[in-house]
């Protein structure tokens, strides 16, 4: 998964600090991400924070530390992602990858565990505010579940692997401490992936 910073500038409405990363699909059959960031920048729609496609590109549009409009009354409460709605079953496939590896590179650069990954529907039923449903309805089309997804996120996380590409804006060594931390422009992660003291920099 390649992360696009495609920031609009506009859509956050307020701070946040997330409890849960929640799933959402677009609703719109056959068009891809770049097309939902533009009809977003035009003024169409409520961004969410990400959107993410069969390229396997995901456009970052809001920031992670500002209020979306996504699940009516549970919008302090989650960090999320549209996935655009596949008309094939080659393009849902890697849609699905692209939601995995997304879902699972925010639960673990947060410490989570699967118990913090709602749907949309989930969202609803929780704090009230919204009718929605999705994903289920979409990941039905090509018989998927709900369950099946959050199955392969736990996988992607027991595993550490992930194609995850992190914006990363700088390294660095925190108070002369035997490790590194990069900083993504919103908050500092410990690098796992890397070494300290040694040649060798491993990617996941």
């Amino acid at each position: 998964m390649e992360v696009v910073s495609s920031l609009l500038g506009f859509g956050g409405h307020g701070a946040l600090d997330p409890d849960y990363v929640c799933i959402h699909e677009t609703a719109g059959p056959g068009a891809p991400a770049l097309n939902i960031v533009s009809w977003w920048r035009g003024g169409g729609g409520l961004p969410v924070h990400y959107v993410g496609d069969w390229t396997g590109k995901c456009y970052h549009c809001v920031p992670e530390d500002e209020l979306c409009w996504q699940v009516g009354d549970g919008n302090a409460h989650v960090v999320g992602i549209e996935l655009c709605h596949a008309t094939n079953r080659a393009d849902f496939e890697a849609t699905w990858k692209l939601g995995v590896e997304w879902a699972a590179w925010q639960l673990s650069k947060r410490g989570w565990s699967t118990e913090r990954l709602i749907s949309h529907r989930m969202a609803a039923e929780t704090w009230g505010g919204s009718d929605h449903t999705d994903p289920d309805g979409y990941f039905a089309e090509f018989g998927r579940t709900w369950e099946d997804f959050v199955g392969d996120v736990g996988r992607a996380l027991a595993s550490g692997s992930s194609d995850t590409e992190d914006e990363m804006y700088c390294i660095f060594q925190p108070n002369g401490e035997d490790r590194l931390v990069y900083y993504d422009g919103h908050a500092c992660h410990p690098l796992a992936h890397l070494l300290f003291g040694k040649t060798q920099v491993l990617r996941t």
